[in-house]
């Protein structure tokens, strides 16, 4: 990820900060449909599904970096005069911080009491978490 930060640098002035995290976005959603397919393929039955999952795993990420991983860190400094700009890149981190503890929190609750769902707000995924325990919140779908 750290590599594909620093391609992201130069190409943030040649393609833009618009089209490369509206790229890296469209790659997320992409290899969460292959990861999403990777997972539902029976292992047994093919030696290459672990090495699909793998590959798609690896492009998450990789557009990650290119688009939403890298960009909101490297924007704040532009947005800003030098005046404000320590205040504001420190804001900036604790919203992204506290955002992430805030999901991250969620999914260990929602996890704890084995909910049907899992919404994430940021990438737009629903996850179906199994059932363990008979425990039903039939409340907890979310609808279109």
């Amino acid at each position: 990820m750290v590599t594909m930060t620093f391609v992201t640098i130069p190409l943030m002035d040649r393609l833009g900060r618009r089209t490369l995290h509206l790229g890296g976005l469209a790659g997320i959603v992409l290899f969460c449909v292959l990861i999403t397919v990777a997972q539902n393929l029976d292992p047994a039955s093919n030696d290459g599904v672990a090495v699909f999952l793998i590959v798609s795993t690896l492009g998450f990420v990789v557009f990650f970096a290119l688009g939403p991983g890298s960009i909101p860190w490297l924007i704040t400094g532009e947005l800003f005069r030098q005046g404000p700009r320590p205040a504001a890149t420190a804001i900036g981190v604790a919203v992204n911080w506290t955002a992430n503890l805030v999901r991250t929190v969620v999914l260990l609750l929602s996890l704890a009491f084995q909910s049907v769902h899992f919404f994430s707000i940021r990438y737009g995924t629903i996850t179906n978490v199994p059932h363990k325990r008979n425990f039903n919140l039939s409340f907890a779908r979310l609808s279109a």
